[in-house]
């Protein structure tokens, strides 16, 4: 479930790692992002050196079960984004 549709823009109760809540340029992106691809997966990191990022997914889903996952990695420095490693396909 989308943790901004769970828990509204700007509370910290994010999915993620981090404590607090998004940066205002996190929230800004993902307010962004949501207006255009409602239902994305919200997740707030931090790097070893305390450095905020956000991870966006989408989960695709085969027989109720994750078979692959979109993702984006959105920090100060820019996006990334592509399939998500934890679903490769050999």
């Amino acid at each position: 479930m989308s943790a901004l549709r769970t828990f509204g823009f700007g509370g910290d109760d994010w999915g993620g790692q981090r404590e607090g809540g998004p940066t205002d340029a996190e929230l800004a992106f993902a307010t962004s992002l949501n207006s255009l691809a409602p239902g994305l997966d919200y997740w707030l990191h931090a790097d070893d050196d305390g450095t905020p990022w956000l991870l966006v997914s989408l989960d695709f889903f085969k027989k109720r079960a994750v078979s692959a996952t979109l993702r984006l990695d959105f920090d100060d420095r820019g996006i990334r984004g592509g399939w998500s490693p934890s679903f490769s396909v050999s």
